[in-house]
């Protein structure tokens, strides 16, 4: 069973990235918070959100919507979404006020609201996981070839590959 997962684009690049897939470490817009983000991920990550993220409907409409068959991508937490769920970063932290936590990563926080960033961008944890869920948002750190992209080549007005 596949993982669908959205990533949005300006409508210039669809041809190319339908062609050669998405690249990390192509320049991104991060939010204010996002810019210390490229530190950690030590690249500039291909971000994608689950369909019914809030981070989608908050576009409204902005960009082309591509889709992407995230199963078995090494997927890790978005930090800069992170963030705009009320996270603040300090010394290799992320940090909630009490009360204002993430549900999905409570059991991994520890008593003062805080985790490591570096379990947040392993693949294989489940706070990794847990982050994931809570933003309804990730980053991939490696390239994801064209084959595992596609679109409604109608609502794009893209011919099909």
């Amino acid at each position: 069973m596949s993982r669908l997962m959205i990533h949005r684009t300006q409508p210039d690049r669809v041809e190319s990235i339908l062609r050669e897939g998405l690249r990390a470490d192509m320049p991104v817009n991060l939010t204010d918070c996002g810019d210390w983000a490229q530190l950690w991920y030590e690249a500039n990550p291909v971000f994608l959100a689950m369909p019914d993220a809030p981070f989608i409907a908050a576009l409204d409409g902005a960009g082309v919507e591509i889709q992407v068959d995230a199963t078995w991508l090494p997927l890790v937490a978005d930090l800069p979404s992170l963030c705009d769920i009320g996270g603040r970063v300090e010394d290799g932290l992320i940090w909630w006020k009490a009360g204002r936590e993430p549900p999905a990563l409570l059991p991994y926080l520890d008593e003062h609201g805080g985790i490591e960033i570096e379990h947040l961008i392993d693949p294989g944890t489940d706070a990794c996981r847990a982050a994931i869920e809570a933003t309804g948002t990730a980053a991939c750190l490696e390239d994801i070839p064209p084959d595992r992209i596609s679109m409604p080549c109608v609502a794009a007005g893209v011919s099909p590959r």
